[in-house]
């Protein structure tokens, strides 16, 4: 579901999704991170995608994708003002941020219109599998009001 949107060809296997959602709940758990399934409403067990938010005392980090079928529809947008309400509201974040590849242009413009500001680049760590050698950091402040 998520080829294509890293610079590197990375593989996924059920194994691996087996040990993120094992890793998401003990981060859940201990209030490191929070992850939500974008589903069908019409039949949930239809995962359509993920968000989730790393969360460090006031600060949290998202990250989301959805599968190629339903982008443009909008669902990756509303799940991010969702995620970046609950963060702010129950969580009692001051701001939430978005690394993006500077080459997924749709992931910018989905921050973008769920009211995220561009901030600038930062240098991702030379060792990341993605080959990636810098993202652009998005961030929505409390502050902010909401997007329209």
């Amino acid at each position: 579901a998520i080829h294509g949107q890293t610079a590197a060809e990375v593989v996924y296997h059920r194994a691996d999704a087996e040990s993120y959602v094992a890793a998401s709940r003990r981060a859940w758990a201990d209030g490191r991170k929070a992850a939500f399934a974008i589903v069908d409403p019409a039949d949930p067990a239809h995962v359509w995608g993920m968000i989730s938010m790393s969360i460090a005392g006031p600060c949290g980090n998202c990250g989301y994708w959805t599968v190629p079928a339903v982008r443009g529809w909008g669902l990756a947008r509303r799940a991010l003002v969702l995620v970046c309400e609950w963060g702010f509201t129950e969580r009692g974040l001051a701001i939430v941020l978005a690394e993006i590849n500077p080459e997924n242009d749709s992931s910018a413009q989905v921050a973008r219109a769920a009211g995220f500001h561009r901030s600038h680049e930062i240098p991702v760590d030379p060792a990341s599998p993605t080959g990636e050698t810098e993202r652009v950091l998005y961030l929505r402040l409390v502050s902010d009001p909401p997007p329209d």
